[in-house]
């Protein structure tokens, strides 16, 4: 569904979407990917205490939500991701101790996650390359042609 979170927010709360941009911020609800990333951006050093009260509430908001829209393997890293077709994030490495990954890709007219994992001491393991491998092989298909 193109813009399904923010969608989805404006949907289930019945709120309307121009308050949802005094709330959020109008670039971060154009779309789920747009959300996601301001979403992430958002740290603690983008606080001050000069900061407008509108944009204090909008920081304080997509800081609040960061806790719960992390994904396995957020705790050794988060990376953008660019194919031809997505745009999304990368939660972890592969040699993170955690041994747990995953892939979080949007497009205008979907979305796509993949987790990976990797059992301890294996003498195989997932590489960045792997990772990268199977984030270029994913390719939309027409919902009809089946």
């Amino acid at each position: 569904m193109p813009n399904g979170l923010v969608s989805k927010l404006a949907a289930d709360g019945k709120i309307d979407p121009r308050y949802l941009a005094q709330v959020f911020g109008n670039e971060s609800v154009q779309s789920d990917y747009a959300f996601q990333r301001a979403i992430l951006e958002t740290t603690p050093g983008k606080f001050s205490v000069l900061i407008a009260k509108r944009r204090a509430i909008q920081l304080g908001t997509l800081f609040e939500m960061k806790a719960t829209t992390l994904r396995p393997g957020a705790e050794s890293g988060v990376f953008s991701i660019r194919t031809k077709e997505f745009e999304g994030f990368q939660y972890g490495r592969p040699q993170s101790p955690s041994n747990r990954l995953s892939v979080e890709l949007f497009a205008s007219d979907g979305h796509a996650d993949t987790i990976f994992g990797q059992k301890l001491n294996r003498s195989i393991a997932i590489s960045q390359a792997d990772v990268n491998r199977m984030v270029q092989s994913i390719h939309k298909t027409d919902p009809n042609s089946h």
